[in-house]
């Protein structure tokens, strides 16, 4: 449940309880912009003072009746319960594993990449910094065999899918001086159709991707990626899953793992190919 962008001439706009009252001591997954004393008792997973952005109230979207959609960067996206019973919201959206807290689904929003700019408009980096946990990027046909020439690697702290229009088409490149992904651990990032290569990172472990977080690989090429420490082209202590992609020549030059290293994490492959890795 939300409780937002209430007002009232004293205290409690989002709600107020004099006698320090609390809701059912089972009640979790509510957010709640204002406090003011308004006990939300033991759930875990309940959030206080935070903001929960919401569209205004309208009917125009989706549904048949007004409701408020909630806004990118929301605390109530993908903070609802995974296991709740209700598989629709309020405008008939199903509620995917990912569940939002309130009456409506956020509506994810699908980015296209203009250029193969390292950064600035149109670039991969600026529609990574704009997206929101659930979207989307693409790559337009122009940037097809043009290789984006990363300077710094791109920071994953939300989940995102990124779809590339095919290996040797999409083609993200650490041009030998940098790593490419860094997945945090609010990070869940999926990637697919993408060559990712030439990725370099001195000192540190995962040349071309360091996943502390869950990271999706689908018919990807990953060669020529180089570290000087664990995992030649992906270090991992978090969720890794792999289909029908290729390793190749990827390198790790002091230490182990010349395409992947796993420290504590899971990992599941198949349908792909490591070939020509050093360690």
């Amino acid at each position: 449940t939300i409780l937002a962008e209430n007002s009232a001439s004293g205290l409690g706009g989002d709600g107020y309880n004099n006698s320090g009252a609390v809701l059912d001591p089972l009640s979790d997954y509510n957010a709640i912009s204002s406090n003011n004393s308004f006990s939300l008792g033991s759930g875990l997973n309940n959030q206080l003072d935070v903001d929960v952005s919401l569209e205004p109230l309208a009917y125009n979207y989706g549904g048949f009746t007004e409701t408020h959609l909630l806004i990118c960067g929301s605390h109530g996206i993908n903070e609802g319960h995974a296991n709740f019973p209700v598989t629709f919201d309020q405008n008939g959206i199903v509620r995917d594993n990912f569940p939002d807290i309130g009456a409506c689904e956020y509506v994810p929003t699908t980015f296209l990449v203009l250029n193969s700019n390292d950064a600035g408009a149109g670039s991969l980096r600026e529609k990574i910094s704009l997206s929101c946990t659930g979207d989307t990027i693409h790559f337009d046909p122009i940037t097809n065999g043009n290789p984006i020439l990363l300077s710094s690697e791109l920071l994953i702290d939300k989940r995102i899918f990124i779809y590339g229009n095919g290996t040797g088409l999409t083609i993200i490149s650490g041009n030998n001086s940098t790593r490419i992904f860094s997945v945090s651990q609010l990070g869940n990032l999926h990637l697919s159709q993408l060559d990712i290569k030439d990725a370099f990172v001195a000192g540190a472990s995962g040349g071309a991707i360091n996943n502390v977080g869950e990271l999706q690989i689908s018919r990807c090429n990953l060669h020529n990626n180089i570290c000087e420490e664990y995992g030649g082209a992906i270090a991992t202590t978090g969720v890794l899953t792999i289909d029908n992609s290729n390793f190749s020549y990827n390198q790790s030059t002091v230490s182990s793992g010349g395409a992947i290293y796993s420290d504590g994490g899971h990992v599941s492959m198949v349908n792909s190919t490591l070939n020509g890795n050093y360690a």
